[in-house]
């Protein structure tokens, strides 16, 4: 099992679209258990699925409000906690950048060209795919762009034993990539019934969406001055004036300030910004620019 359980961004918004987007799955898997109740079967929810799911199939008939209602609808109990899971981990950060409307359509959008994606590699199928994994991957595809070389994602890992460790987010996201491909690669067609693509699409959607329109946005990452990331307002765009005075970044310390690791120029990750080499601490240290002497 391989989890994102959140980032080490401090967020001092909430998400109030992320909190409306998960009741509403909830919402809608919990009608599917009340159609069944007190049925011997699961008909009733099988009929339910075929209705609002994306079937491949009937997009050549025209029939296109699948690709709207696919993303909240789930199997089971499982399949709903381990995409609301991994959707709560990248909610925050992405509304609080990009805003509670424009992240609200990227969702809707990341998780139609997902859906497009998975109906394009099977096409004709009559088999329905449903859950919100593949928008949650176009999420993950936007952060990995916006985020990914600052961040880290505090990720539960279940080998025989659970670790919950932190992984610089561009890690993670090449290790999820990856999975991905290898399912894709051993998948057999008649087993697991995941819909590898649509991630991959969803995945890809998210990332071009960052890249053409990330920097376009309502808050930016910033790092403060007790070496953790926050979300601040986007400041408004100035020409450079004549009589800024110049300036250059100070000279890095010799030390971590806080756990007092040694540190070298291999530990630069940005001009301003290092990273402290021992795993267990892993904080970042801002590095001021000062005034040149004139």
């Amino acid at each position: 099992m391989f989890l994102p359980l959140g980032d080490d961004v401090d967020h001092r918004e909430f998400s109030v679209l992320g909190v409306i987007l998960v009741a509403l799955n909830v919402g809608v898997f919990l009608y599917m258990l009340r159609i069944c109740f007190g049925q011997e079967d699961l008909t009733a929810a099988h009929e339910f699925i075929l209705t609002w799911g994306l079937i491949p199939a009937d997009l050549a008939k025209g029939e296109y409000h699948g690709l709207a209602t696919y993303m909240f609808l789930h199997a089971d109990f499982m399949h709903l906690l381990g995409n609301m899971f991994c959707f709560w981990a990248f909610v925050h950060t992405l509304e609080g950048s990009f805003g509670i409307l424009r992240f609200g359509i990227y969702y809707l959008l990341w998780g139609v060209l997902a859906g497009l994606a998975h109906a394009a590699m099977h096409w004709g199928s009559e088999v329905p795919m449903i859950g919100a994994s593949g928008a949650i991957a176009g999420m993950m595809g936007a952060y990995f762009v916006a985020f990914g070389p600052f961040t880290t994602i505090r990720t539960l890992i279940f080998l025989l034993h659970v670790w919950v460790v932190n992984v610089p987010a561009y890690v993670f996201m090449a290790i999820w990539v990856g999975m991905q491909l290898i399912s894709i690669a051993s998948d057999d067609g008649c087993a697991g019934g995941v819909a590898w693509y649509a991630h991959l699409g969803g995945f890809l959607a998210g990332a071009v969406t960052a890249s053409l329109f990330g920097k376009n946005v309502k808050a930016q990452l910033v790092l403060n001055k007790s070496g953790t990331y926050e979300l601040q307002a986007a400041p408004p765009r100035r020409e450079t004036q004549p009589e800024d005075l110049p300036k250059q970044i100070e000279a890095p310390p010799h030390a971590c300030p806080y756990c007092r690791t040694v540190l070298n120029e291999e530990n630069r990750i940005a001009a301003n910004l290092m990273r402290c080499p021992n795993p267990t601490c892993s904080r970042c240290i801002y590095l001021d620019e000062v005034p040149v002497e004139v």
